[in-house]
């Protein structure tokens, strides 16, 4: 989608609306997951596979140091990935 249709499609209200409130529940959801690893001394419950729900699935993707870090590196690819379709 190019820029200037994203653009267009923020300026709709309710789009917008919608958007914003995803990102509210997005940010409640993982306030409430760090709360809940704190609180358990659960470090696993970080673990983005596990936070996406990917383990419903994939049950070998969480569990075990390598994971978790494999978990956030996925994070950052994504992240990155796009970063880059944004000029």
């Amino acid at each position: 989608m190019k820029e200037d249709n994203m653009i267009a499609y923020l300026k709709n209200k309710y789009i917008l609306t919608a958007f914003k409130a995803l990102l509210f529940f997005a940010f409640i959801h993982i306030l409430f997951v760090i709360l809940y690893a704190i609180k358990m001394k659960d470090i696993e419950a970080l673990n983005i596979f596990n936070i996406l729900q990917f383990n419903l699935l994939f049950p070998q993707l969480v569990g075990g140091g390598a994971k978790f870090f494999f978990s956030y590196l996925f994070l950052i690819v994504v992240y990155v990935a796009i970063l880059k379709t944004h000029k």
